[in-house]
């Protein structure tokens, strides 16, 4: 779309953009080969990463002043020791906002089923959750599962015995959705909500329509129909123009993308500390799935903003329709976010 429309303006100078995209094929020596080569060979200033093993990266990264704006869970990637390293993934609004969000919806339903990988990230996004809940009245439940895990009949019948009002998985779309039928057959007919941006048509493939009806998350204004912001439905259009029908594409990673493009535009240079500077001085952009501000992490002893938060639109499925229940702001968002982490 950019290339199409002139071209990226940073200042007085127009650019094309080109991707220089390497797999790491999930593992920790790939990742740094392909970040080496970027650096080194490629010879690149801004590093856009959808790796597990970002903490690996963050040394090259610093001591080369490259600017990398990542998607980890992982809080490593926010340290105060780090200048060049930033969050695009706005996982504070998917283990804080959207559940302190449903506490203000339904406030009757104050007991909790969580589940979570049993890894870093997973124990990390539990324990925002558990103290954005708890904080608001709820009682939590958590219980952590082996990433990828295909037998989930244990806790399924825990969750159907102790029969909470809400259950929320937080694994990743596929492993969501799996755990919700695996409830579902156990017998569970409590509230489903899911704080994830995963479409609710990848998740309903997966789980099926029954299994999800009435369940409650967080959706992207590009998948409502039609979509709630104009850049969502530029996007959507071009799309579908591309590949002849949209079919509720997970989108990965553009987050990261639009903030960089924002700060490269709002700096209106590709200095590398300029664009930096935009960043950490708490930075608003547009996305197809919305709008986003980085915030500082005080918690963390950064006072820099290097994390980000997202405005959130909840949704309930249905029968076979997503019905937007609100639109809370990138303020509403920023001021729930706050309240429970600073």
């Amino acid at each position: 779309m950019i290339n199409n429309n002139v071209g990226l303006t940073i200042g007085s100078e127009k650019y094309k953009v080109n991707f220089i995209i390497y797999d790491d094929n999930n593992n920790d020596a790939t990742a740094r080969s392909a970040l080496n080569r970027l650096i080194f060979e490629d010879k690149v200033k801004f590093v856009i990463v959808g790796s597990n093993f970002e903490v690996g990266l963050y040394p090259t990264i610093e001591s080369n002043k490259v600017i990398m704006i990542g998607s980890s869970t992982q809080d490593d990637i926010l340290s105060p020791k780090l200048h060049y390293c930033f969050r695009g993934n706005p996982a504070a609004c998917y283990g804080t906002v959207l559940p302190a969000w449903m506490m203000r919806y339904a406030p009757e339903k104050k007991n909790w089923f969580l589940v979570n990988y049993d890894n870093q990230a997973g124990h990390a996004s539990a324990a925002f959750s558990e103290k954005v809940l708890k904080g608001s009245g709820a009682t939590v439940t958590t219980m952590y599962i082996p990433v990828g895990s295909s037998d989930l009949s244990a806790m399924a019948t825990k969750v159907k015995t102790l029969n909470p009002d809400v259950f929320m998985p937080s694994t990743g779309v596929e492993q969501d959705a799996l755990c919700f039928k695996a409830v579902y057959q156990a017998g569970y007919r409590g509230q489903l909500f899911n704080p994830g941006a995963a479409p609710v048509g990848a998740m309903m493939a997966i789980a099926g329509p029954d299994v999800i009806q009435g369940m409650i998350k967080g959706e992207d204004p590009v998948h409502l129909d039609p979509p709630a912001t104009q850049l969502g439905k530029d996007f959507k259009d071009a799309w579908i123009a591309k590949f002849g029908k949209w079919e509720n594409p997970t989108l990965l990673y553009h987050i990261n993308w639009t903030c960089l493009q924002a700060a490269l535009q709002k700096a209106g240079s590709i200095d590398v500390d300029k664009v930096a500077d935009v960043i950490t001085a708490g930075l608003q952009w547009d996305s197809p799935s919305g709008s986003y501000q980085m915030i500082e992490r005080t918690d963390l002893g950064n006072n820099r903003t290097v994390d980000c938060v997202e405005d959130v639109y909840p949704v309930k499925i249905v029968g076979s329709n997503v019905r937007l229940i609100e639109h809370m702001s990138l303020a509403d968002s920023y001021a729930i976010y706050k309240k429970f982490n600073h």
